[in-house]
């Protein structure tokens, strides 16, 4: 009986320390930029790519390991369902890079199941296609209430 005990209480704090770290595997990429005329450029082909994003929601953390390691502070959190006006949710994170600059990392789940991560500065926009698993969906079912529009936290 105290081993059953122990091993609820070990997998109650496993579930509950878990719920703060999301990882996401990247599988391909795609850019655009500012163009010399100053308007936005078509979005690139899609490019395989191996990496992964971490999203640590307690430290307000995001991390891109590629191939090098780029480091967000997030500052500020929007949650947006149909943001883009094709029944996706999005979780937008206001964020700062290592070297201080801002930007605007978004994290869409689309109606046809696919995922991506953008990263939007004002010149330039990368974003990410990744695997498809639960952690996308812990993550969004953890913040999207039902019948909820648009909610902001600091």
């Amino acid at each position: 009986m105290k081993k059953i005990i122990l091993l609820f209480v070990l997998s109650l704090a496993f579930n509950i320390a878990s719920a703060y770290y999301y990882e996401f595997t990247i599988t391909q990429i795609s850019g655009k930029s500012i163009n010399d005329a100053g308007e936005w450029t078509d979005w690139s082909e899609w490019e395989d790519f191996s990496g992964k994003v971490t999203l640590d929601t307690e430290k307000e953390k995001l991390i891109v390991y590629a191939s090098e390691t780029l480091d967000f502070d997030v500052y500020d959190k929007i949650i947006d369902n149909d943001a883009d006006g094709e029944g996706s949710n999005i979780l937008q994170y206001s964020c700062v890079d290592d070297e201080g600059n801002k930007c605007l990392f978004r994290l869409r789940n689309s109606r046809d199941g696919s995922m991506q991560i953008y990263v939007d500065y004002d010149t330039f926009s990368v974003v990410y296609q990744v695997e498809t698993n639960s952690n996308m969906h812990t993550l969004f079912s953890n913040y999207y209430a039902p019948n909820s529009n648009k909610t902001t936290t600091h």
